[in-house]
């Protein structure tokens, strides 16, 4: 049974994904060049852009013009270093999680790697290495020892430093003569890295290799041509594209195995706040809520094809840049994102979805008469839950996603703003009905709980349609006890002269769009 897509209430004809509000104005990207990189640029042009975490401020990277930064959104552009400034072809630009002054920046045609620990008023290069692509930092180790490269279109070239760039050595040529390009490496410990072998060479071969003893032995781990600048997700899964854009693979367990991820997007993401990520698909921006289980398409079509995304949460903005040849009026553009990025591209926490997350219970009457249940019948997706009421007065029921009273479990919601659920009534409309869902929080055994009306967010509740429903936290009052850290269980109940309904429920969830 394939269900309708209806919405309801005014909370989520204010803003869904791909949408904005329409009392807004239209997403647009604008030019966001001005005069970054100075008159001239050398071949390849803007090569990374990248946001400085907590500060709005954008920094790109333009071949044999060093890094420029922006305060104004990119309306105008300084040059970095005061005394050193980069003298490379930026590649890539590594910040440290416990200190975003403190940052590397690796690049080819010239010295390999830099560091700043002053925000970028001032560079250090580390060692005497040339013509570097792609840089790890081990961030396990609080010193920030360990430091991983890969040469510039060069087979083998793996190689470390153990004492913070200083002295490197190379640990490349363990790796098998028939890989092709070791260019962009991850660190996952002070002797764990993996590496890609993506390139052009002939009679070379792509693949992803992993060694847990500093690269004394490698073991192949992937046959995929895995390319570019890899993400390492706060969730730990490591996400990479594919030469060609031929695909996307993604690791979970530190990348002993990888998998293919479906969907229209190609490149490695971004991560952005809230876990979400974000990708181009050709010239349209990509995002998922979901770990990539889905993607959804939003804002409208960029002005190029980005090969670098970026955003800046204290402008809550998007910034993408492009290569090119020569020195261009329009390497770089921005969408600004009015009620940032919740309001296009909403996270979403599914704490039930009959799928995946399937863990819980229900309740009805006590006498255990009538009940919650898992059923395929009627569902979103294959398996939904069904409570069959009849009762004059009052009927309800409770699903909890934790086992009952959970003292010490629960989830936390206190980032999010608004309760979802999909609900699908089947029966008439009983006179004089009303309709709640309660929220319960807190498990020392008192079950606080937060109300609101349903039909105040879905009129059409009765139509026999599947709708998602959109109660926005604020609007639920509670009790000085409720603890939105340990959420556990919703309550739906229905009221009216003679109640006999069958009610579904299905994907009950929490996001974190502006109400």
């Amino acid at each position: 049974m394939k269900p309708s897509t209806l919405v309801c209430g005014a909370v989520l004809v204010l803003i869904m994904v791909g949408a904005v509000a329409a009392a807004a104005e239209p997403l647009a990207w604008v030019d966001a060049t001005g005069n970054v990189g100075g008159d001239k640029w050398g071949p390849g042009g803007v090569t990374v852009i990248a946001c400085v975490p907590g500060a709005d401020e954008v920094i790109a990277g333009v071949a044999d013009s060093g890094l420029w930064s922006s305060s104004d959104g990119g309306q105008t552009w300084s040059p970095m270093g005061e005394k050193a400034k980069i003298a490379n072809r930026p590649y890539s630009i590594v910040f440290d999680p416990k200190d975003p002054k403190v940052f590397w920046e690796s690049g080819w045609s010239g010295p390999g790697v830099y560091r700043t620990a002053d925000g970028g008023r001032t560079f250090d290069r580390l060692g005497v290495i040339p013509n570097v692509e792609g840089l790890a930092v081990d961030f396990a180790d609080a010193a920030r020892k360990t430091l991983v490269v890969g040469l510039h279109d060069k087979p083998q070239s793996v190689t470390v430093s153990s004492d913070g760039g200083k002295t490197w050595r190379p640990i490349g040529k363990t790796l098998p003569a028939w890989t092709n390009y070791s260019t962009n490496p991850i660190a996952i410990d002070a002797k764990t890295y993996i590496i890609g072998t993506a390139g052009t060479m002939k009679d070379k071969l792509p693949a992803v290799f992993r060694t847990e003893d500093g690269g004394q032995t490698w073991q192949q781990v992937s046959d995929q041509a895995a390319a570019g600048r890899p993400l390492v997700a706060s969730d730990g899964a490591i996400w990479w594209g594919l030469a060609g854009e031929k695909g996307l693979i993604r690791s979970k367990d530190q990348g002993k195995t990888w998998a293919a991820v479906e969907g229209p997007v190609k490149r490695t993401p971004v991560e952005m706040p809230g876990g979400r990520l974000v990708a181009p698909a050709g010239q349209q921006l990509h995002a998922s809520t979901d770990g990539g289980k889905t993607w959804t398409a939003f804002g409208p079509p960029a002005p190029f094809a980005p090969a670098a995304v970026a955003y800046n949460e204290q402008r809550k903005a998007i910034f993408i840049s492009r290569s090119s040849d020569k020195k261009i009026p329009d390497a770089i553009a921005r969408l600004d994102l009015a009620g940032g990025l919740g309001a296009v591209i909403p996270r979403k926490l599914v704490v039930w979805d009959g799928e995946e997350k399937v863990r819980g219970s229900g309740w009805s009457k006590p006498d255990g008469t009538t009940g919650w249940k898992v059923q395929g019948e009627v569902a979103r997706g294959s398996k939904g839950l069904e409570l069959h009421l009849e009762e004059k007065g009052w009927a309800g029921g409770g699903w909890n996603w934790h086992s009952w009273y959970p003292k010490d479990s629960g989830t936390d919601i206190s980032g999010f703003t608004t309760l979802t659920f999909w609900i699908k009534v089947v029966g008439e409309k009983p006179q004089g009905a009303s309709v709640s869902v309660d929220l319960n929080c807190s498990g020392d055994g008192t079950k606080p709980t937060a109300q609101a009306k349903v039909l105040k967010y879905c009129p059409n509740l009765f139509d026999g349609q599947w709708h998602e429903v959109a109660v926005p936290l604020k609007d639920m009052p509670a009790p000085p006890e409720f603890n939105l850290k340990k959420a556990w269980m919703i309550d739906v109940g229905v009221s009216g002269a003679e109640v006999k309904l069958n009610i579904y429920i299905d994907d009950i969830a929490f996001d974190d769009r502006p109400m």
